[in-house]
């Protein structure tokens, strides 16, 4: 595996002009057929080179990470304009949130050119501007600088994902791990199917993921060595994850409380003074960023109980209830909806991916198993839904990596990696309270998944048989391109 890294590194490098002018003739060429592709490869070149100057400035010289924030961005830039160009969410059915999103980004970026920047305005104005969270705006306010077309706000997605990529890359150093194992997590987490598409398409989960990971990171750096510094951006960063979506932004804070109190390394004392503080201050991050009252309390009084938590499980994405899926209805910044459960349901499209569960323990359990591993081949029902499976049998053998890992981690590393242990479980768990939809789950997820992913990386080494095999072939294929290429470089 170093031999390959280290190929692919000195090839970009040896190469680097033939890239450039390449990217420049490209740049020139998409101008005259599509501006708005032009305007996003030239967002996400501006985006990308502020990143690699703010890495070199805060002293990361590996240049493994450069190497890899490069490739994420390569698979998630082909991967955005095939599902852009192709069409390939309509051609799935899909008439999903992306839709009303582009919609009011417009809007937004419409009254930003007229001076107008009040919400209160912008909504006066447009009385259907969708106002449940603000990563229309952030896209609007995007537009506004260049062009109103979804190209530029996908662009601002993948360099989101490319960023969260060296984020997890960080993690898996940060909780002692090699360069080489941090490589093969971001690669892995590069390619993972559910990240791909919901990041392809103009959706919260780019912005929610990242900062999710950006938390998780600081959590591990401030359990292991305390700074206020760590702690402000912590602070800020659970304000972005908690308004996004708030189930999973209180996942964080429950993680860092519990490690904070089980597993720091401050004495008790100051343990206990600075985690009574850390309470009383994160009491006003759901208030504040999400309006679900202090410590959530909106939230927890309306969904911590029997009643909702069985409307979700038997009656909210049940097709019998509600006959034919309501296509293009905007889902929202809850498990389901962020309107009356009774009354003002939005029923999600979909439904046929639903799956039903008996009431008691034993629909819990199964619940969180499916969460955990699904959908199984037997719940596939039709071609559209069989793609899911590109996703879960990859994960079955990522599993063997993960549960070694914890294993091994038990002995030598369980106070790194009980973070985002921690947070994965409390993530599946909610998803398996309150969600029996896989559209919504393989979704929602994603950051749990890529937070197990971190502690897979202590069992992907040398000695590993399928490690072995991985880098064999590996090895096979990366020799092969680059030999046609030296071709025909040469012929």
């Amino acid at each position: 595996m170093d031999e390959i890294i280290l190929k692919m590194k000195n090839f970009i490098i040896e190469n680097k002009f033939i890239f450039i002018g390449i990217l420049l003739v490209f740049l020139v060429m998409s101008f005259f057929l599509d501006k708005g592709l032009s305007v996003g490869f030239g967002l996400i070149i501006v985006l990308s080179g502020i990143t690699l100057f703010v890495l070199n400035k805060l002293g990361f010289k590996d240049k493994r990470m450069y190497l890899l924030f490069l490739i994420a961005l390569m698979i998630h830039i082909s991967a955005t304009l095939f599902i852009h160009y192709s069409n390939f969410p309509l051609l799935l059915g899909d008439g999903g949130d992306y839709i009303g999103y582009q919609k009011s980004a417009i809007q937004a970026s419409q009254c930003f050119r007229q001076g107008i920047f009040s919400i209160k305005d912008i909504i006066s104005k447009y009385p259907d501007f969708y106002t449940a969270h603000y990563y229309p705006i952030i896209v609007g306010f995007i537009y506004a600088l260049t062009l109103p077309e979804e190209i530029i706000g996908l662009m601002l997605n993948v360099w989101l994902v490319a960023v969260s990529i060296i984020f997890l890359y960080l993690i898996v150093l940060e909780v002692g791990n090699s360069e080489r194992s941090a490589f093969i997590i971001g690669l892995l987490a590069s390619i993972y199917p559910s990240y791909i598409f919901n990041t392809s398409l103009l959706l919260k989960d780019a912005i929610e993921v990242c900062s999710a990971i950006l938390v998780l990171l600081l959590i591990i750096k401030i359990i292991k060595r305390f700074s206020w510094y760590k702690f402000l951006a912590f602070y800020l960063a659970i304000f972005c994850v908690t308004h996004f979506r708030f189930y999973i932004g209180y996942a964080l804070i429950v993680t860092f409380l519990l490690s904070w109190f089980l597993i720091s390394k401050l004495d008790f004392k100051k343990r206990l003074v600075y985690g009574i503080i850390f309470i009383i201050l994160l009491g006003f991050v759901p208030q504040i960023s999400a309006g679900q009252g202090y410590f959530g309390k909106n939230s927890i009084e309306k969904y911590l109980n029997f009643k909702t938590a069985n409307f979700y499980r038997h009656t909210a994405y049940n097709p019998i209830t509600y006959g034919e899926p309501i296509i293009n209805s905007p889902s929202a910044n809850t498990p389901s909806a962020n309107t009356s459960i009774a009354n003002n349901l939005v029923v999600l499209s979909g439904l046929d991916s639903s799956f039903t569960i008996e009431k008691g323990p034993i629909g819990y359990i199964k619940s969180f198993i499916y969460v955990l591993l699904g959908p199984f081949p037997w719940q596939v029902k039709n071609l559209r839904q069989s793609l899911a499976l590109i996703e879960t049998i990859p994960w079955y053998l990522l599993l063997f990596f993960i549960v070694n890992g914890i294993i091994f981690s038990f002995k030598t590393h369980i106070k790194n990696i009980a973070p985002l242990l921690i947070f994965s479980i409390i993530v599946m768990v909610v998803i398996a309270i309150f969600d029996t939809n896989f559209g919504l789950i393989v979704r929602i997820r994603i950051p749990a998944f890529l937070s197990l992913l971190c502690i897979a990386s202590f069992k992907f080494n040398k000695d590993n048989i399928i490690y072995k095999y991985l880098n064999k072939i590996y090895g096979k294929i990366f020799s092969h391109w680059w030999s046609r290429f030296y071709w025909i470089k040469h012929s």
